[in-house]
């Protein structure tokens, strides 16, 4: 007997795995005061990212149904360093260029547009939060005399000179993005029943 219910729609998880690599237009500065006097501001900027991720989510079978994910992995790049100083009497060194390594975590959302939106098959859109957090290192910057007398408060703890650094060394940021991605359609007729194909995304 049917009584005109609609059947209940068959669920299943996905998993797959994400390689991302973008630039990065981000930075912080933080500024130290010594009584010389003189200020010394510290800048640090990555400068490209890539990340290499797991993503597991939950989706429905029915027709442009939505898929809610989870992904985490890590991320590596490079960073960029700098130090400017009023001081005139002191040399300082700062910390070369480096790698930085970390990991990211994030939550998405996808749907199938289909024919709502006049969207051919195999074509998804969806948003993204992603929080990536970076190790920078523990990098300090070493001060020396240059022209400075060893009485310089530079030099009064210890008369090698004092090395410079910041209190924290994670660099962290998070990032919300809309996602389209691609993904080649099987021929119903020949293609066999289960098997899975590449996709493209772009961010």
């Amino acid at each position: 007997m049917n009584d005109g219910a609609a059947a209940p729609r068959r669920r299943r998880f996905s998993f797959g795995a994400v390689a991302d690599y973008g630039a990065v237009n981000l930075g912080d500065d933080v500024t130290a005061f010594s009584s010389t006097p003189a200020s010394h501001p510290f800048t640090r900027a990555p400068n490209s990212l890539t990340s290499l991720r797991a993503r597991g989510g939950w989706a429905s079978r029915a027709s442009r149904a939505g898929l809610l994910y989870a992904t985490g992995g890590m991320a590596w790049g490079d960073m960029d360093q700098s130090l400017t100083t009023t001081n005139t009497v002191n040399a300082f060194t700062p910390t070369q260029d480096r790698e930085i390594d970390g990991h990211q975590i994030g939550l998405g959302y996808g749907v199938k547009p289909g024919d709502v939106w006049l969207v051919g098959a195999g074509w998804s859109m969806g948003l993204e939060y992603i929080w990536t957090e970076l190790d920078d290192g523990d990098d300090p910057v070493a001060v020396g005399l240059r022209t400075a007398p060893s009485t310089n408060p530079f030099f009064i703890v210890d008369p090698t000179g004092t090395d410079m650094k910041r209190t924290m060394d994670l660099f962290a940021y998070s990032t919300v993005g809309i996602t389209l991605n691609w993904r080649p359609q099987p021929d119903s007729k020949t293609a066999p029943r289960g098997r899975g194909y590449p996709s493209v995304a772009w961010s």
